[in-house]
C-alpha cells in the first residue's frame, strides 16, 4: 500500500505521472473513490495530461463518459468516466464490457463503489481522502 499527502495541484499530478508510468500492458483501470472534494478530479487531470490527451480536462458529471485519443504508454484511448449517477446496468448498456476487452483502453472511473459488481479483480483502486483546503491523502 502506497500513501501519497499531496498539497498541491503539481504534486498530485506528480502522483498521477507516477501512475501512468508504471501502467501494467493491458486493459487497465484506475479506480479513484472519495467523497466530492477529495480529489479524484484533479488526479484523474493528472493523469490524462501526463498521457497526452488533448483539454480541457473537465468532470464528465453530466455526460457520464469522455473519450480522449492519445498515442501514449502502450494506450490508444483515455476513457474518463463518472459513475455518481447510474448504476452496472447503466454502464453496461454505455458499453462497458467493449471498453475493458481492448488492451489499449486506460479506463479512469470516479465513483467506482456504484459499479463494484462489474470492475475486473485486478482494478487500481486509489482512495482519495480531503484532510483540509490544501491537502489531499491518496491511498493506493
Amino acid at each position: 500500500m502506497k500513501t501519497i499527502i499531496s498539497t498541491s495541484i503539481a504534486q498530485t499530478h506528480a502522483f498521477a505521472r507516477d501512475i501512468i508510468e508504471n501502467l501494467p500492458d493491458k486493459t487497465t483501470i484506475i479506480c479513484l473513490q472519495g467523497e466530492l472534494g477529495s480529489g479524484k478530479t484533479t488526479l484523474a487531470q493528472g493523469i490524462l495530461e501526463y498521457c497526452g490527451a488533448e483539454g480541457p480536462y473537465t468532470s464528465p458529471t453530466f455526460t457520464i463518459i469522455k473519450q480522449y485519443d492519445i498515442d501514449a504508454y502502450g494506450k490508444k484511448r483515455v476513457y474518463h468516466i463518472d459513475t455518481y449517477r447510474i448504476g452496472s446496468h447503466d454502464m453496461i448498456e454505455l458499453g462497458w464490457q467493449e471498453m475493458i476487452s481492448d488492451r489499449q483502453n486506460l479506463i479512469i472511473v470516479e465513483w467506482p463503489e456504484r459499479i463494484a459488481d462489474i470492475l475486473p479483480a485486478d482494478a487500481i483502486k486509489i482512495s482519495c481522502e480531503w484532510i483540509d483546503e490544501k491537502t489531499r491523502r491518496y491511498i493506493m
